[in-house]
């Protein structure tokens, strides 16, 4: 019982955290490209993560030292959902590998308006 106000403390924590790195379901649009983090199984191979993105219909706009950690973009509204139908084990807010948002390099997701 000594305890249970810290434990509640750290849950309540625990969900403020999560809430804040889950990406928007309603953030894709036809017109904007929003980008996302792809966190893939660490044992899974770069080229599977990289499937993931494609085969959800997404661009890959960063990679990082890690070759399950990319940044995607895509327009599909449903990218979030495709993406973990085609094996992510995380869809993030891009914000939590960064801790901001970075402009892309990749010249077809910079010309489509990312």
């Amino acid at each position: 019982m000594k305890y249970l106000p810290y434990i509640f403390l750290i849950f309540i924590l625990g969900i403020l955290v999560l809430v804040s790195v889950i990406p928007d379901k309603n953030q894709g649009s036809s017109d904007r490209y929003q980008q996302y983090l792809i966190v893939n199984y660490p044992w899974k191979s770069h080229e599977n993560t990289i499937n993931i993105i494609l085969e959800s219909h997404g661009l890959l706009v960063e990679e990082g030292a890690f070759s399950f950690l990319l940044i995607a973009a895509s327009n599909n509204s449903d990218f979030i959902k495709n993406a973990y139908m085609n094996g992510a084990f995380l869809v993030l807010d891009p914000v939590v590998k960064g801790s901001c948002y970075r402009q892309s390099k990749n010249k077809m997701v910079r010309d489509n308006h990312v």
